[in-house]
């Protein structure tokens, strides 16, 4: 993901809109600061930095030449850079090296995580579900060892790499 995002604006007038201002805020309570003036546009790319929360306010300008107030406050629209990727870890039956059955306990451990999904190969995962610390699941096909692997995803749909464990699976016991 990138800090640099879309932003938008639009007004209406009777008289129809001459120009636009925009100003940003980094931070609740921080200063405004004009970002793009006398524009015609109804967009622009910002780019912030991670981790910080950016507020944006519009003004119109009509034709006629009447200027509108900004809103104050925390402006039109607001919203948090986050190209973090999600961290953490998976294991089998609390961290079990061997199981004698394929229905087993995931533990996990994630950092940032709002998703997970998991695979058998590493390759094909299960479609996102809501994170949990605990997930049941069934090691696929005959004795062996056997390995799982999770991917973490967060509201910014930032996607971790798999993370994996592996367990002996043994049955015959």
């Amino acid at each position: 993901n990138s800090t640099a995002f879309a932003v938008y604006w639009l007004g209406s007038d009777a008289s129809g809109i001459s120009s636009y201002d925009v100003q940003y805020e980094d931070g609740a309570g921080g200063t405004w600061t004009d970002w793009i003036t006398s524009t015609a546009s109804i967009s622009g790319t910002f780019t912030g930095q991670d981790g910080h929360t950016y507020y944006f306010q519009s003004r119109a300008l009509d034709i006629p030449g009447n200027l509108e107030a900004y809103p104050g406050g925390n402006g039109d629209a607001g919203t948090t850079v986050d190209t973090t990727l999600p961290s953490g870890s998976i294991w089998v039956n609390g961290g079990a090296l061997a199981t004698t059955s394929p229905s087993v306990t995931l533990g996990l451990l994630a950092n940032g995580a709002s998703y997970r999904a998991f695979s058998n190969d590493g390759a094909s995962f299960t479609d996102w579900e809501a994170y949990a610390t605990s997930k049941q699941w069934v090691l696929p096909g005959d004795d062996g060892s056997k390995a799982v692997h999770v991917k973490f995803k967060d509201l910014a749909a930032n996607v971790s790499a798999p993370y994996s464990t592996t367990v002996d699976l043994a049955t015959a016991i």
